[in-house]
């Protein structure tokens, strides 16, 4: 036996309106944007991270390879580290003031040139300031360096 239609009963409140699926389809839609925009810039500053790190390790090698030899002011670190180290001769960053430039390198490392400048500073007859400058690009496939990283460390001269 059939029963007769509620008269009473709206059928409108079973199912979604055509403004609520809109609604609820530009929620959805924003979500995933939002999801994949926030993506986007975690990897960026990721990337950022590592090349920062990456400018740090370079400049800690080369000012410690320094130090270990002696702090001298011939010091040339592609003679030194070209096996462990892609490293030549180039243009770098300015050195600091009061700071004597010992020379100018590139190092290239997983595609990212780092350029870096090796310094000094006589500080007294037996102490010796040595800095060490390395600056990269911050942006993938810019050629200009405008990030930098500065490490010193002091020297007994002997």
């Amino acid at each position: 036996m059939m029963r007769p239609r509620d008269k009473t009963c709206d059928c409108r409140c079973r199912a979604g309106t055509l403004v609520e699926l809109i609604v609820a389809l530009t929620v959805l839609v924003l979500v995933i944007l939002g999801h994949g925009i926030a993506g986007y810039h975690a990897r960026l500053d990721i990337q950022g991270a590592q090349r920062h790190s990456t400018a740090a390790t370079t400049a800690l090698l080369l000012c410690e390879s320094w130090a270990g030899a002696g702090g001298g002011v011939t010091y040339d670190p592609v003679t030194n580290l070209a096996s462990q180290l892609p490293i030549t001769a180039g243009s770098g960053p300015e050195a600091p003031a009061d700071f004597t430039s010992r020379g100018s390198y590139c190092v290239r490392i997983d595609g990212v040139s780092y350029s870096a400048t090796l310094s000094s500073q006589e500080l007294a007859t037996a102490l010796r300031a040595l800095n060490v400058t390395v600056a990269w690009p911050s942006r993938y496939g810019s050629a200009s360096p405008d990030r930098d990283f500065r490490l010193t460390t002091y020297v007994l001269l002997d």
